[in-house]
């Protein structure tokens, strides 16, 4: 089942938090993506209270794959550190449009990377049927360049904003290489494609979530 939860959550429900946390600094920072830290929780400054945060929870509330949405007028990735990525006259920054972000799963690896997973897939499915709900028009993210077959193949709706561009020095560096912007118009038909790719979604329910049985 996937869970959802916002930033204003965080008292309510601060084992999942800090759960997610660690899950994503096994990932990101164990896994060599980012530079170790001391702390280890990995939480960055678009972990804020309009976060919306996708939890896919077994049934001892551990988490095999998480995910976060953020509205991009606020809190947008693309539009702060990567605005080249936009190259199609889109606006970085739209009320109806969110962003995707630090989605990840079990065992350590990124939704967003060209080695995704098809069972990540319907966290994103979870994703857009929040944004149908809540009357978001589009749903961007930045992913690997390699990866953009796979995601025409989720579905043909997949709409590149711009061409590739290298980060921390391309390729040819140690944790560089080549990404670019898409997004997914919130539409039935992607919703459709996706959980045709998929095999069906587990389910979404709102918050509260349960907490962590010990």
């Amino acid at each position: 089942m996937i869970f959802v939860l916002n930033g204003r959550d965080r008292g309510a429900h601060p084992e999942l938090f800090e759960q997610q946390f660690r899950f994503r600094y096994e990932v990101f920072v164990r896994g060599g993506e980012w530079p170790a830290a001391a702390d280890v929780l990995a939480v960055d400054r678009y972990d804020d209270d309009d976060a919306v945060y996708f939890l896919d929870l077994d049934d001892e509330s551990r988490i095999r794959a998480s995910g976060r949405i953020t509205p991009t007028v606020t809190s947008s990735l693309i539009a702060d550190c990567f605005p080249q990525l936009i190259e199609n006259r889109q606006a970085r920054r739209a009320p109806a449009t969110y962003e995707c972000n630090r989605a990840v799963a079990w065992p350590a690896e990124p939704v967003l990377h060209a080695r995704h997973r098809i069972a990540t897939f319907p966290l994103i499915a979870a994703m857009l049927e929040w944004c149908a709900a809540h009357d978001v028009a589009y749903l961007q993210t930045m992913i690997e360049t390699v990866a953009l077959s796979r995601y025409l193949e989720l579905t043909p709706l997949t709409q590149p904003m711009g061409l590739s561009h290298p980060y921390g020095g391309g390729r040819a560096c140690p944790g560089g290489g080549e990404c670019m912007a898409i997004r997914w118009p919130v539409c039935s038909e992607v919703l459709a494609d996706l959980r045709r790719y998929a095999g069906g979604t587990p389910g979404v329910t709102a918050a509260p979530a349960p907490g962590r049985r010990h």
